[in-house]
């Protein structure tokens, strides 16, 4: 009865935030000035038909490169009818799509990792205690429901933004190594080159959406992973640590790399040629290196700014891992093993909290690793009476996350119909207001009946 009855929680709570990642295409217009910049920009590239030259109101504009642009006008001459615009619908759908293909990658991760780990785990637990291999750990959702914990990407699935897409694409090789370095036990032995291949067209549609950093920023995450491992292990000399990496990187990811390398010089050649030198000066000089060295439109902030909004953005999700972090000071030992997910995430934050330019959107890569890295973390929770009661206590947290949610947006509704706020913040709270009260409140109880049960 306690198996079927979290797996139907894991089960409702995923349907509830897959719909809360939905309703905003629906109900939202396109009322932020980046969101409205790309959805126009959109229509004159579907106007003009000119695929490689992005205008704004007619003026060459080279923000980003012109992918995401494609993408909308592929969708937009699917549903839309009038040949000359672009729905509200048709702007936000590659994005909302792209966060269901990123759960997804992290929900099939985990059904084909789930095993292994769990055989890898045995012969480390032997000698103390067990290491939890409750049912209910298997269960291939359960990254989808740990990616709904956090509230900035279930506010922004469907924004008319590059990062959802992104995250899209850099999953793949995220995952794919995190698999590899578990299947391993820590020390990368051989990936297939079927593999490979993958790893290196995920990073090259990455740098084809957001530059360099597609590429950038999954090396980083191997060498703080690589050296965070080895602090915690301390199995091997200096000497023979740096030897092996080496070996390894030439070997394994030397490959991988370079035709990521490749495909996006390609892909990015093929722009200049279209599109000429101020693509190149627009985009690579002023759109990355002048965004690294200086705040870009004001958008500036301190070291931490990056680490608060992981934090907040996260709301039950970030906390959670933070305290079941510090419950595993015997699991460091075999950080290699299980710790990639949580390199990724470190590698964005802090990648980003050197670059002078602070967006709240930076952390988007963040959120399919923590969704990932919670259930890891469960397996290596010890197996006793207090992680039974700690597993039963978060089913509560999506319930507590929707009253409070729900609670403040009534109460912000309320201001705005009474104070003259303005009306753009009206917007926002409608998006998660669609919602009967009634049907809200049918949720609540039915979740705390389920736990009670």
């Amino acid at each position: 009865m306690l198996i079927q009855k979290n797996r139907f929680l894991i089960l409702f709570f995923t349907i509830v935030t897959a719909l809360l990642w939905s309703t905003p295409v629906f109900t939202t217009p396109t009322f932020d000035l980046d969101e409205s910049l790309y959805r126009q920009s959109a229509q004159e590239m579907k106007i003009t038909h000119n695929y490689f030259n992005e205008t704004w109101s007619g003026e060459s504009y080279y923000d980003k490169p012109p992918t995401h642009m494609w993408s909308i006008v592929a969708v937009s001459k699917l549903i839309d009818h009038d040949e000359n615009k672009i729905s509200v619908i048709a702007a936000k759908l590659p994005s909302l799509l792209s966060t269901y293909l990123t759960v997804f990658f992290a929900c099939l991760f985990w059904f084909k990792t789930y095993p292994i780990l769990k055989a890898r785990l045995k012969p480390l637990s032997s000698c103390g205690e067990p290491y939890g291999e409750t049912p209910e750990f298997s269960f291939p959702l359960l990254p989808a429901l740990f990616f709904g914990w956090a509230l900035l990407p279930t506010a922004g699935s469907s924004s008319v933004l590059v990062d959802p897409m992104l995250v899209a694409a850099m999953s793949p090789f995220f995952l794919i190594l995190a698999y590899f370095y578990i299947k391993d036990s820590g020390k990368l032995v051989f990936i297939p080159n079927k593999f490979r291949i993958i790893m290196s067209i995920s990073m090259s549609i990455a740098c084809m959406l957001k530059g360099p950093i597609g590429i950038l920023l999954p090396a980083l995450s191997v060498i703080l992973h690589e050296v965070i491992s080895f602090i915690f292990q301390r199995n091997e000399s200096t000497k023979t640590f740096l030897y092996n990496r080496l070996w390894i990187y030439t070997k394994i990811f030397f490959p991988i790399f370079l035709g990521a390398t490749i495909l996006s010089f390609i892909y990015y050649f093929v722009i200049y040629i279209y599109a000429g030198k101020e693509f190149i000066y627009q985009f690579f000089i002023v759109q990355n290196i002048h965004r690294g060295l200086r705040p870009f439109e004001g958008h500036g902030g301190t070291f931490f700014y990056h680490w608060i909004v992981v934090f907040l953005g996260g709301c039950f999700l970030t906390p959670a891992i933070v305290f079941i972090l510090l419950k595993l000071r015997r699991s460091y030992s075999f950080y290699s093993l299980w710790g990639y997910p949580l390199s990724w995430c470190l590698t964005i934050i802090l990648f980003f909290s050197f670059v002078s330019t602070k967006l709240p959107n930076y952390t988007w890569p963040v959120w399919v690793s923590l969704s990932v890295l919670m259930p890891i973390l469960l397996v290596l929770l010890p197996l006793n009476q207090k992680t039974n009661k700690y597993f039963s206590l978060l089913f509560f947290a999506p319930i507590l996350t929707a009253v409070s949610l729900f609670f403040c947006t009534d109460v912000v509704l309320y201001c705005v119909n009474h104070l003259n706020l303005d009306p753009r913040v009206k917007i926002v709270v409608d998006t998660v207001l669609p919602i009967p009260p009634s049907v809200r409140i049918a949720f609540i109880i039915a979740g705390f009946t389920f736990n009670l049960l």
